[in-house]
């Protein structure tokens, strides 16, 4: 009976290529979008998990801030029981050498010798327990490994960083797990870090340059715990030093690190977003949604024409039961077809999807094995969904009615299919109005005047070389318009904040980012003063007492206006006046919002070189910088950013979500006009009498196609009614992200609606002009 069910199955499959090929495909196609997506939020979810303490693991935050200084580590694991381990990290860029290879290596971080008691980090080559414990020790990951020493055996050698301190290769990693918050290529000890940093960078508690992790018994009670650890480093840090706040601390589970950290500044690395993870799971589910409509829909459609088969079966012993059977299987056959294509459509399409998302993600690694187990059993719910309608409907006929042809399809089923499409039509265009609010936002914040000139400026690392030497000897090229030195350029988030008091106030509650920069800064960044005066070198003051607020910190200070902060004295690394104020410009991404600043010059202290160039002669400018870099700094790479180019990385997440976002509505829209081709078709089939008989009484061609498509367009006019409301809240609540967002407006909506509506059009049209075209005597002929 099986073999039969089978061989019926693939002749009806056969008989009816058209159909069956747009049941397939539609189906096919939204499970390999479905397949795709699923992998990467699997892959987002995954952050951390490799380590065994995960579930115990937190991270201590200073309020917003996800960095700490380097003392309440030690007090915490000294002072609270419910702390099993303590480790600090810190992120430092070094140059590496060993031999004659030189390298510029950013993924560098320090660690407490007890990193791996900690995380999970298995080690090809060295003990865990010890590779870290000895002063100037450090782990490498086996890809510089191979970098450095190529098929030697590197433990034992000696690399040397920033041309000064030489540490001992301990330990080889095994591999760095991709899916972690924070990776690295060379983890060095913190003992005997005091001669690598710079003065008090480990003593002083206002130095927040370090990540702290504690591993806690499993029965911490955390608010309770985060009470009692900011209680205990209070007094500490009003003891030695009452001009800092004590902050509050929060503990924050390793395994939030990568999702929900979107509100935090300073963390180790760019982290996802727990939105996303939302978006993205929405969008796979509705994509297949539709493609299951569509299958569904067409399915149920042309189910009406086996009547007459049911009828047979029935007269020659065909129970309900078995017909039941026979119509799940051919539904579940067809999802499997369905299946398998999906697959190798992603097998296919799964290096352009990495390349998209920037991630590498893999069909059959061990973590995506649930993905396809999932599908499998979407697959089979699909195939009985769709096959039981058409079962259970027309197995309950009597065969003598069917065959003597008295019975018709019934009005419920075509409310259910008309309301299916609609609902395909609403996701469709929700999709497309969000895409759409997507673009603009990124267009927006691409544009949006940041209160500084960011185009054709070039910062370089000055590490190990005098910047101001370097400054007088590339200052005359013609295809240099400026130069300056700061501690810190746009966009960063990783600057230092310190508490400003105004003359005469006691209170430590304002904080204001400061800023070390020369004198020629303000000038180059295209910067705007409000009030005031620049920095210069003829007040002599100036690297001693001078000091340049933005707007945002003299509102912040409480003081009137611009020119009534000039003149007043503060305390802020040490006693300082006020002598000019800048407009208010953005020093970090659009995500956050203008922060209140302060700049002090110091040109000994600044170590990035900002350059601004001609915008027609950078190629050549640059050529001269790295020219004049080898002669003069022989030992250092030339190693540079542009500012514009950082502000879109920034953005990088938002475009990857526009792109996902984006090709998910193409996407959508093809699956859900495949199903209305195919019911356009069907329609036009049923309803051939009808149009040779209105052909006879004079009906013309453009009469009968806007006949054909006049259900089509309520229709959608339907599914804009349901999807605009849905897509607005949805993408007002994705804006609320950003400080400063656009206003979505009517327009976005409308146009996603009228772009559906003219493809529903050309999709139906198609159809009703050959429908119409026909001759009436082919349609009549038999009657």
């Amino acid at each position: 009976m099986l073999g039969n069910y089978l061989k019926v199955a693939v002749r009806h499959l056969l008989r009816h290529r058209l159909y069956s090929l747009i049941n397939i495909a539609g189906l096919a196609v939204g499970m390999a979008a479905c397949i795709l997506i699923l992998l990467l939020v699997r892959d987002e979810l995954s952050y951390d998990r490799h380590h065994e303490k995960a579930d115990q693991i937190y991270r201590v935050l200073q309020g917003r801030s996800a960095r700490t200084s380097y003392p309440p580590g030690a007090i915490l694991r000294d002072a609270v029981p419910e702390v099993v381990e303590m480790v600090r990290l810190c992120k430092w860029g070094r140059l590496v050498s060993y031999s004659e290879k030189r390298f510029e290596e950013q993924d560098f971080i320090y660690a407490d010798p007890n990193v791996f008691a900690v995380f999970t980090f298995p080690l090809l080559k060295g003990d865990p327990q010890t590779a870290l414990a000895e002063p100037f020790s450090i782990v490498i990951t086996e890809e510089m490994a191979r970098k450095y020493f190529g098929d030697e055996d590197p433990v034992g050698k000696v690399l040397r960083t920033d041309n000064k301190h030489d540490y001992t290769v301990t330990g080889v990693l095994e591999k760095m797990p991709r899916a972690s918050h924070f990776t690295f290529d060379f983890l060095a000890t913190f003992v005997g870090a005091e001669k690598v940093f710079y003065e008090n960078m480990l003593t002083h508690w206002g130095v927040s340059n370090f990540y702290t992790y504690l591993v806690l018994h499993e029965s911490s009670s955390i608010p309770a715990l985060e009470e009692k650890m900011s209680a205990l480093i209070a007094p500490v840090i009003e003891e030695k030093h009452p001009e800092l706040t004590p902050p509050h601390l929060v503990l924050q589970p390793l395994l939030d690190t990568h999702l929900h950290s979107a509100n935090l500044w300073g963390d180790i690395e760019v982290q996802g977003n727990i939105t996303w993870v939302y978006v993205f799971s929405a969008i796979a589910a509705v994509i297949l949604l539709i493609a299951c409509i569509n299958f569904t829909n067409l399915s149920t459609a042309r189910s009406v024409e086996r009547m007459r088969e049911v009828g047979m079966r029935k007269v020659v012993g065909a129970c309900r039961r078995h017909l039941v059977g026979q119509f799940m299987g051919e539904s579940v056959f067809l999802t499997f077809i369905a299946l398998l294509i999906g697959l190798a459509l992603v097998e296919l399409f799964l290096p352009f999807f990495n390349t998209l998302v920037d991630k590498k993600l893999g069909l059959f690694a061990g973590e995506s094995r649930g993905v396809l187990w999932g599908l499998v059993g979407i697959a089979l719910c699909v195939g009985i969904a769709a096959g039981s309608y058409p079962a259970l409907y027309l197995s309950a006929f009597r065969p003598v009615e069917v065959l003597k042809g008295k019975v018709r399809s019934g009005r419920g089923g075509l409310l259910f299919r008309r309301g299916l499409v609609l609902l395909q039509f609403a996701i469709s265009i929700a999709l497309i109005a969000g895409t759409g609010v997507v673009y603009r936002q990124m267009e927006f914040m691409r544009h949006k005047d940041l209160g500084f000139d960011k185009e054709h400026v070039a910062v370089v690392e000055m590490s190990g070389g005098d910047i101001e030497l370097f400054k007088a000897e590339v200052a005359q090229h013609p295809g240099i318009v400026s130069l300056a030195g700061a501690s810190d350029v746009p966009p960063d988030s990783y600057f230092r904040s310190a508490p400003i008091i105004p003359e005469g106030a006691s209170e430590r509650t304002k904080w204001a980012r400061l800023i070390v920069v020369d004198y020629d800064l303000i000038e180059t960044l295209g910067l705007a003063l409000v009030a005031g005066r620049a920095f210069s070198s003829a007040f002599g003051t100036d690297e001693e007492e001078g000091l340049i607020l933005t707007e945002a910190a003299v509102a912040a200070l409480g003081w009137e206006s611009p020119e009534a902060a000039l003149g007043k004295r503060c305390q802020i690394d040490g006693e300082r006046t006020v002598v000019g104020v800048l407009k208010d410009f953005h020093f970090e991404s659009l995500h956050a919002p203008v922060s209140p600043m302060a700049f002090e010059v110091r040109p000994s202290s600044t170590w990035l070189l900002v350059v601004r160039m001609r915008g027609d002669r950078i190629p050549e400018t640059l050529d001269f910088l790295k020219g004049k870099w080898a002669a003069q700094f022989p030992d250092w790479p030339f190693d540079y950013w542009f500012v514009d180019q950082s502000f879109d990385r920034a953005y990088r997440a938002e475009e990857r979500t526009g792109r996902v976002a984006g090709g998910a509505a193409l996407l959508a829209i093809f699956v859900a006009c495949l199903g209305l081709f195919g019911l356009a078709s069907f329609t036009a089939e049923q309803r051939t009498k009808e149009i040779g008989i209105r052909k006879v009484l004079g009906a013309s061609v453009p009469g009968i196609v806007a006949l054909l498509s006049k259900e089509v367009s309520w229709l959608v006019i339907g599914a804009n009614a349901v999807a605009w409301p849905v897509a607005y809240l949805a993408m007002d609540r994705w804006l609320q992200e950003f400080a400063y967002r656009i206003d979505p407006g009517v327009e976005i909506f409308a146009l996603g609606g009228l772009l559906a509506l003219a493809i529903a059009w050309l999709t139906v049209g198609w159809q009703a002009v050959r429908a119409a075209l026909t001759n009436p005597v082919e349609a009549l002929r038999y009657e």
